[in-house]
């Protein structure tokens, strides 16, 4: 970016060829602190070339795997990471998240970490799983295998509700690695057990006025991402 002028050992000239007038016992750390780094665009040019490399492969796989949630071209990816902001550290943490959990979206992630922040932690957030859940007793349970039931009955809530606060979920939250599964909805929440006959049954349910403090924020920080879906 900035060349020493070996005529001249008291002068740098920046890319643009002007002159720049350095005290003579000022070392390069020294001068480059103060050129280069406390210049925004010559580090940001300075980072961008000497990590180019590196930059390039990890853009490789960050698209693989983000598709258009990153920007397409290869300086503006640079331009995310090297600018000031905390736009690169919530495209690493997707990506991170992404990973490890392949059916989510940037919309989930946003979701999970909104809720960590408010210290609500009830699993990771998914994309909706609309597999056919049944209304049976619970094999696995170590208490009380007819639960469901109970919960309907002292709910007063239908079959054909169940099924729908699954239905209407605009995500998922998945606990216990997927063997539990809670979809919620302005109108209620059903939970699915996924057994070990690998059958998918529901496994509790809540009417909207049985829901708690924590769900009824879970609802508000979903409905402030619905639209962008």
């Amino acid at each position: 970016m900035f060349n020493l002028d070996k005529a001249s050992p008291g002068i740098a000239r920046d890319n643009r060829g002007k002159n720049i007038y350095v005290d003579g016992d000022m070392n390069y750390e020294q001068f480059h602190k103060k050129y280069v780094e406390g210049d925004t665009e010559y580090s940001f040019k300075e980072k961008a070339w000497r990590n180019r490399h590196s930059d390039r492969k990890k853009f490789e796989n960050y698209r693989k795997l983000l598709d258009d949630d990153i920007p397409k071209s290869f300086d503006d990816f640079q331009k995310i990471k090297y600018n000031k902001g905390d736009n690169y550290a919530k495209v690493k943490g997707f990506y991170k998240y992404k990973k490890s959990n392949p059916n989510s979206s940037q919309i989930c992630y946003e979701i999970y970490t909104e809720l960590k922040n408010l210290g609500i932690n009830k699993g990771n957030v998914l994309l909706p799983n609309r597999e056919n859940a049944y209304i049976l007793p619970d094999s696995d349970a170590k208490i009380d295998t007819n639960h469901i039931m109970k919960r309907m009955n002292e709910r007063n809530i239908t079959d054909d509700e169940v099924r729908k606060f699954h239905k209407d979920a605009d995500v998922q939250f998945n606990k216990w690695k997927g063997k539990r599964e809670s979809y919620y909805t302005e109108n209620g929440v059903s939970v699915v057990a996924n057994t070990r006959e690998g059958i998918r049954i529901y496994k509790t349910t809540w009417k909207k006025e049985d829901l708690d403090e924590d769900t009824n924020k879970i609802l508000e920080v979903i409905s402030n991402y619905a639209n962008r879906k």
